[in-house]
């Protein structure tokens, strides 16, 4: 999703939210997400990808959720 290869993306998986970094001096640039079901908000963040885009794709993974939460999810974050 980077084709200067300026950042370093990395999912922060005990504190719900997605890290950027500065793939040179690994200086931390921000994060987003929370604990949570809404739009970029994440549960069990498991696995991440990006496509030729820029598009960041989520997954999350959750068994112990009640019927009508959210416990599985794809999410596709546009830049």
């Amino acid at each position: 999703m980077d084709p200067q290869q300026r950042y370093l993306i990395v999912a922060n998986r005990s504190q719900a939210r997605v890290m950027v970094f500065d793939r040179k001096t690994l200086a931390f640039l921000y994060s987003f997400g929370h604990p949570g079901s809404s739009p970029v908000d994440f549960n069990i963040l498991h696995h991440m990808a990006a496509d030729s885009k820029g598009n960041l794709y989520t997954t999350e993974v959750n068994d112990g959720f009640q019927a009508g939460e959210c416990c599985r999810r794809i999410q596709k974050i546009v830049f």
